[in-house]
């Protein structure tokens, strides 16, 4: 689960960044095997992270998610975001 928390992590836009591209978050996990991530699951990933990509893509937030997103960031904190 970390290897799949840490991709979405990175490659997400959320209201307060900008997403990574694929390739540096794959390179960023990959360079974490044997480190913060079980080597196993790294190549499990390596196999197949083609569909982690598909799958990232299809379920990406709009800009209109990241607006509303954002409004009730805002609302929470009682601060705006910067833009």
């Amino acid at each position: 689960m970390a290897v799949a928390d840490v991709y979405d992590a990175l490659i997400c836009r959320r209201v307060y960044k900008e997403p990574m591209p694929h390739g540096q978050a794959v390179a960023l996990i990959r360079s974490g095997r044997g480190a913060h991530f079980d080597p196993d699951i790294v190549d499990a990933f390596d196999a197949v992270e083609d569909q982690f990509r598909r799958i990232a893509l299809r379920f990406a937030d709009t800009d209109a998610d990241i607006a509303q997103k954002k409004q009730e960031y805002e609302r929470r904190l009682g601060d705006p975001l910067p833009d």
